[in-house]
C-alpha cells in the first residue's frame, strides 16, 4: 500500500468503473457518484477506467504516504495539504515517504496512482487546465416520469442526511400521493417520499422502489450531484430527450479529447 488513511471524517470508498452487473440479485451497481472527476484522476496518473480510485465524499481525509509515489486529485477540492503546506488542487503532485495528505471537500474528490489505488509507482506532475464540467453551476436537467410533466422547474434544498445511496432534496411538501408496487429503478431515479422529499438514488442505492418517481436526473448532470453540498440550494428543471441526446454526445467527445490529451501530457500548467 502507498498510503495509510489514518483519519476520515465523511465517506471514504475504493471505486472504479464497469465490472459485472449484478442487479438482476439486488446488488447495486457501486461504482463513482461523479464518472467524469474519477475518469480526469485516472488519466493524470496514466491508468484505465478499470482500476481503483479512492472516492472522498463530503469530509476530509489524512492519509500518511508509505511508498514515493504520484497522486492526483480531482473533484471539488476545497483544501489540499502535503505536510502542513498548501497544494494546488485538481492536479497530480509528488508524494514522498513519511509525508502526510490532507484533503477536504463539500463535495466529492476522487484520490489516484500510477497502477491503481494502493499500488503507487512514478509518473509525471501535472495540473488540470480547465476544473471538470461536473463542477459547473446551474441548473440540474431531469427528464420527467408520465403524469408530472406539468411540475416543471423545482427550487430544492439538500438535506444532510446524503450518502451515496441517495442524496435526498426538500422543498416540495406532502403531494398526498400513494406508494406503488416495488419496480426495479436506476441510478439517477428521482423517488417522491410521502412527506414530498425527493431522494435520487446514488450508485450504492436499492435496485428497487416503491415510491412514486418524479423523473430521471440526465446522464448528462448526474456527476454534478456528486459535488452538492448540505443545505445548498439547486433547482431542478425539465429537458427534453433530443437535448440531453446531443449534450451527452458533446460531453463525451470531449471526455474522449481531453483524456487523450492528459494521457500524452499535453494539459498542463
Amino acid at each position: 500500500m502507498s498510503f495509510h488513511l489514518k483519519r476520515i471524517f465523511g465517506i471514504a470508498t475504493v471505486v472504479r468503473e464497469g465490472g459485472l452487473s449484478r442487479r438482476r440479485y439486488g446488488v447495486p451497481p457501486g461504482g463513482p457518484l461523479d464518472s467524469e472527476s474519477f475518469e480526469l484522476a485516472q488519466c493524470l496518473v496514466g491508468n484505465s477506467l478499470e482500476q481503483s480510485a479512492l472516492e472522498i465524499f463530503g469530509g476530509t481525509a489524512e492519509l500518511v504516504c508509505t511508498k514515493s509515489t504520484v497522486l492526483s486529485n480531482v473533484g471539488s477540492v476545497q483544501g489540499l495539504m502535503v505536510d502542513g503546506q498548501p497544494r494546488v488542487g485538481n492536479s497530480a503532485i509528488q508524494v514522498y515517504e513519511g509525508e502526510v495528505v490532507q484533503v477536504s471537500t463539500l463535495g466529492t474528490v476522487y484520490l489516484a496512482e500510477p497502477g491503481g489505488w494502493g499500488v503507487g509507482g512514478r509518473g509525471r506532475v501535472a495540473r488540470l487546465a480547465d476544473p471538470p464540467s461536473s463542477l459547473r453551476l446551474g441548473p440540474i436537467g431531469y427528464l420527467p416520469a408520465e403524469g408530472f410533466e406539468s411540475v416543471g422547474r423545482l427550487e430544492l434544498t439538500i438535506n444532510p442526511k446524503m450518502s451515496r445511496m441517495g442524496i435526498r432534496m426538500d422543498g416540495m411538501g406532502p403531494l398526498g400521493l400513494a406508494e406503488i408496487v416495488s419496480e426495479p429503478c436506476c441510478v439517477g431515479t428521482i423517488q417522491i417520499t410521502p412527506s414530498g422529499q425527493l431522494i435520487t438514488i446514488g450508485p450504492d442505492g436499492p435496485t428497487l422502489g416503491g415510491y412514486p418517481r418524479l423523473g430521471y436526473v440526465t446522464e448528462v448532470d448526474l456527476d454534478r450531484l456528486a459535488h452538492v453540498s448540505p443545505l445548498a440550494r439547486v433547482v431542478l428543471d425539465i429537458k427534453i430527450y433530443e437535448d440531453i441526446e446531443l449534450e451527452l454526445a458533446e460531453r463525451r467527445q470531449v471526455r474522449v479529447s481531453r483524456c487523450s490529451q492528459l494521457r500524452m501530457g499535453l494539459e498542463t500548467c
